[in-house]
């Protein structure tokens, strides 16, 4: 699908009824982020009546992986796929001069005026937190342009916080840059198309990539007060410049001696905590008329979808260059949290293909820029990835854990219950092997007719006690299904 921005897919999802207009009064400070919350896996939700601002705010835009394919005309089990094609087929961003996103432009900035003042939790930094901050910078001495999610917060009238993320374009550039002792210019775009929010998590040409899924290219536009782009149809774009030489708290109380405070609650389901970060002085606000905010929860499907396709593209196109005919699809659980595992399911035809998936396996790990998956499962094309029952069966039936499990050491620190270490993954084979395939051919039972001997409404209160798992059994279980 194309769409020119975020509000030509709000359009979108009411029409398919994948968004709920919440018109009573709302708290930015973290009401919303709690019903948010409460309603993850569901509608996409646009709060049109906050107490605190003016602007409208949405969130959950791809809290359902299903309304993500419906964005990219694709099959919820196969996005890896579709997001490998587009950056095997970029389509460059077009510069242009007209913007609706400068219909407001604010020089004088007070941001606390003009940023919806958003809090996750009671216990998050009191300053005010941007959700949705996609920074966009030119790689110096040249007119590269690159863009990523940074976690950002306001710390004064025109300045921010900018907590970089290990591992990503911007820390290079800002590690060269200290050095040298100057600024990098960037402009922080929020709202936008789509295939812009999540090409935004990837791994390589994101502008290109995102045109690509769009099916048109991305239009940007010169920044007014800084060398750099913007992304012409985003809600809002601050104008600004990283200081390399300057830093800031995440958490005033930091700058006051106290040694750990929170942020907000980050991807890992954990509360993050708030640091000692770059600071970024801004030059220059924009906003369209009546302006509506993205803000995902980090802690949240909106956020995990945005981060594990991506990771997903870039893992099946590694296994596609080792064998293409025995790729079928890579697939994160929602538990793995996007960055921490993954399910790669293969499909072994010839004798030769044994082991091919342990190979894939392999390349899973090795991804140059971390977080890196800790647990990789390979499984058959006879399980139903997207259910992590079926997986852990897989796993209790056809992995053999003497033989077909491994540990490898995987670069990059993680954090996982705050201490910093250097992991290892876990490799689980739960494939059967190909000259046993014939001893492991799973249950089909007769299709049946249920009307024939219970009534629709008794069909529909049977199917709300089964759990998920039987759900989902039973296209497996049944001829056809």
């Amino acid at each position: 699908m194309k769409f020119a921005d975020l509000r030509d897919a709000i359009e979108f999802m009411e029409k398919n009824d994948d968004l709920i207009r919440i018109e009573k009064e709302v708290s930015a400070d973290c009401e919303i982020a709690s019903i948010s919350k409460a309603l993850d896996d569901s509608k996409a939700l646009l709060f049109e009546n906050v107490k605190e601002t003016d602007a409208r705010i949405i969130t959950n835009i791809f809290s359902k992986r299903e309304r993500v394919a419906k964005f990219f005309d694709s099959d919820p089990v196969y996005l890896c796929k579709r997001f490998f094609e587009a950056t095997t087929n970029p389509i460059p961003p077009e510069i242009v001069d007209d913007a609706p996103v400068l219909e407001n432009t604010t020089r004088n900035v007070n941001l606390q005026e003009i940023i919806p003042p958003m809090r996750v939790t009671p216990k998050d930094t009191p300053n005010i937190t941007l959700g949705g901050s996609i920074v966009m910078f030119k790689i110096p001495d040249s007119n590269e342009v690159h863009m990523s999610y940074q976690r950002t917060s306001i710390v004064g009238r025109d300045e921010m916080s900018i907590g970089i993320t290990p591992g990503r374009d911007i820390e290079a550039v800002l590690m060269r840059l200290r050095e040298e002792g100057d600024k990098l210019p960037v402009t922080i775009n929020i709202g936008g198309p789509p295939a812009f929010l999540i090409a935004a998590c990837g791994y390589r040409d994101k502008l290109g990539v995102a045109g690509s899924l769009n099916g048109e290219p991305m239009r940007i536009t010169e920044a007014k007060t800084v060398d750099g782009y913007f992304l012409s149809n985003a809600e809002y774009v601050i104008e600004g410049y990283i200081d390399t030489a300057q830093t800031t708290f995440e958490h005033p109380d930091l700058a006051k001696g106290e040694k750990k405070k929170h942020f907000f609650p980050e991807y890992l389901g954990y509360l993050g905590t708030a640091y000692k970060t770059f600071k970024i002085k801004i030059t220059a606000v924009h906003h369209r008329n009546d302006p509506i905010y993205y803000f995902p929860l980090a802690d949240s499907l909106d956020t995990v979808n945005l981060v594990r396709i991506p990771i997903e593209a870039e893992v099946y196109g590694m296994c596609k260059e080792i064998a293409p005919d025995v790729i079928d699809t890579v697939y994160s659980l929602d538990g793995m949290r996007a960055f921490h595992g993954a399910v790669i399911r293969v499909k072994k035809r010839l004798r030769r293909h044994e082991g091919v998936q342990v190979k894939f396996m392999l390349a899973s790990v090795s991804i140059s820029k971390p977080p890196t998956y800790r647990l990789v499962v390979a499984v058959d094309d006879d399980v139903d990835v997207t259910c992590a029952e079926d997986v852990i069966w897989a796993i209790c039936n056809r992995a053999d854990f003497r033989n077909r499990t491994f540990t490898v050491p995987v670069g990059g620190a993680i954090f996982t219950t705050g201490v910093e270490s250097v992991p290892n993954a876990l490799l689980i084979d739960a494939t059967v092997p190909y000259g046993e395939k014939g001893e492991h051919v799973r249950s089909k039972y007769m299709n049946v007719d249920l009307t024939k001997y219970l009534s629709e409404e008794e069909l529909k209160s049977i199917r709300l006690e089964q759990s998920e798992y039987v759900r989902k059994l039973m296209k497996i279980s049944f001829e056809g299904e």
